[in-house]
């Protein structure tokens, strides 16, 4: 459980931390 994913999910639900990596960043999200 890492922290950036969990803020991952909280500020971009849409993007879906699950299949988002950390790599993926809520800006990538557009959201």
């Amino acid at each position: 459980m890492q922290p950036m994913t969990n803020a991952h999910t909280n500020a971009c639900p849409k993007c879906g931390a699950a299949t988002a990596s950390t790599a993926k960043t809520c800006s990538s999200c557009g959201a």
